[in-house]
């Protein structure tokens, strides 16, 4: 559950930028604070959907989690063209990115499963308890 740095910085800017509350700025982008929250504190995904929601209103590009992932090996080939080129420092930085980003997704998918399973367990009971009141009234 590590924090999303870039987020956590964007947010306090433009929350100081715009004389904004964290609430006031997460009801502009539609969203609840509460999940707000969540994404900033790295018990959500910081998805491309939420960074476009930040370029439309606030002006200000955050790349998402996906985004970095995908971009990484991209924007490493361009500016050093071919991998003899590349520094430790580089590599180093690269692979901190790369784990950091591997770390919120696996978190997210971790919890998007758990939630999944929860959901059936609910309907499970449900369906049983329905079942059962079905019975009952017969």
């Amino acid at each position: 559950m590590a924090v999303n740095e870039r987020l956590k910085r964007a947010v306090d800017e433009i929350k100081l930028r715009d004389k904004l509350t964290q609430k006031t700025l997460a009801e502009t982008l539609g969203i609840s604070s509460v999940y707000l929250s969540q994404v900033i504190n790295g018990h959500e995904a910081f998805s491309d959907k939420l960074s476009k929601l930040f370029s439309k209103y606030f002006k200000v590009f955050i790349p998402s989690d996906d985004a970095i992932l995908e971009n990484t090996e991209s924007e490493l080939v361009e500016k050093h063209g071919d991998e003899e080129n590349l520094t430790m420092s580089d590599i180093v930085k690269t692979i901190h990115n790369l784990s950091e980003a591997a770390v919120m997704s696996a978190e997210a998918s971790n919890r998007n499963s758990k939630s999944i399973e929860k959901m059936i367990e609910i309907l499970s009971e449900r369906k049983t308890s329905h079942s059962k009141s079905i019975i009952t009234q017969m």
